[in-house]
């Protein structure tokens, strides 16, 4: 046995001492299974991070894209379609590791956000493809209109479930306080639905002028500048929140403040969400939507960028608080039962992710 173990006969019966509050402290164990940590910046957990990333740019795409147009066989949804269910299904795939270890991911929906994310892109992968393809193929013959019409609502439903299924997933992990917290349930789905936004105006450059598929881009514009609006204030709001916090304020807001303070204010800010607002008042200001697409297109990109960056950023500055006493041990807010017995002194418990 180490030096500075202690060995408690009954856990149970055991009491702490009376020490002060300001006896105790804190210490920051950064988790490292999702998106961040093990391998370098290719790796297990770095596969999460772009599936995550792809899913909100995906669903946010193909959701925006049936508000706006409501066309089936329209590349807009097309490309969101693509990108959605093949690039986050394929990293998900990656994530696990073994193919064979999906029916795992689905058999816990009572319980798990992650089982209720793969299962509702499963069935939208289904009703998706059957949303394209049923004009082109004629699969319902006569009553494809009330088919089309029962497709596209379960199209929207679906990807509105995907598209919100970020936030509640982090929000629900209540042993990581930087994601333990309502906002998560509005931060994520604005980036995913400003990602799609940019996405699909970064696709309007090089097929708009088939009028076929045109795509209203002031619409687009003005939907963009809301979610721009309400991203900023919500950031703003989460920012206040882990500062007002003293763990997170020592954790999370120096992470953001220290190390990750020029991808923060470069991308997320500037990138992410200054530039794009800016450039979309401009163009409903001063219509300059034919005049400057490949300029637009650009600033679009750049925003898909910032949402990938404020996701990263999200995932990385997560961790885990443990308080301990000097010569005792420690307690972890892992999601891990609560209990104290042998601990190592410096030793920090496993994660339980």
């Amino acid at each position: 046995m180490a030096e500075g173990d202690r060995v408690i006969d009954n856990p149970m019966a055991w009491e702490p001492p009376d020490l002060e509050m300001e006896e105790w402290s804190d210490t920051f164990t950064p988790q490292r299974e999702w998106g961040v940590g093990r391998g370098g910046w290719v790796s297990n957990s770095t596969y999460l991070l772009i599936a995550l990333f792809l899913g909100g740019v995906g669903s946010g795409a193909a959701l925006i894209a049936l508000a706006l147009e409501r066309a089936s066989s329209d590349w807009y949804f097309i490309a969101g379609y693509i990108i959605g269910v093949g690039g986050k299904g394929f990293f998900h795939v990656l994530f696990l590791g073994n193919p064979l270890r999906g029916w795992r991911a689905v058999s816990r929906w009572r319980s798990s956000w992650i089982s209720r994310g793969i299962i509702t892109l499963n069935i939208f992968a289904v009703a998706g493809g059957l949303y394209i393809l049923w004009p082109i193929a004629g699969l319902f013959g006569e009553a494809g209109a009330g088919v089309e019409l029962a497709l596209f609502i379960t199209c929207v439903a679906l990807l509105g479930i995907l598209v919100v299924y970020d936030g509640f997933l982090l929000s629900e992990s209540a042993a990581i306080g930087a994601w333990n917290m309502a906002l998560m349930i509005l931060l994520f789905p604005i980036f995913s639905l400003l990602g799609g936004a940019g996405f699909l105006g970064a696709l309007y450059a090089p097929i708009h002028n088939d009028t076929t598929r045109a795509l209203n881009l002031e619409a687009l514009h003005e939907l963009e500048t809301i979610l721009l609006a309400a991203g900023a204030f919500a950031l703003a709001s989460y920012l206040l929140t882990i500062h007002r916090d003293h763990f997170l304020r020592e954790s999370a807001w120096k992470s953001i403040i220290g190390p990750l303070r020029s991808l923060f204010i470069v991308a997320v800010v500037i990138g992410g969400v200054g530039l794009p607002l800016v450039v979309s008042a401009m163009s409903l200001t001063w219509h300059l939507i034919e005049d400057a697409t490949v300029l637009l297109a650009i600033v679009a990109l750049i925003a898909v960028v910032g949402d990938y960056a404020f996701k990263y950023i999200v995932l990385r500055v997560g961790g885990f608080s443990q308080q301990f006493a000097p010569g005792i041990g420690q307690w972890s807010t892992a999601p891990t039962d609560f209990t104290m017995g042998i601990q190592p002194a410096g030793k920090s418990p496993g994660l339980g992710l």
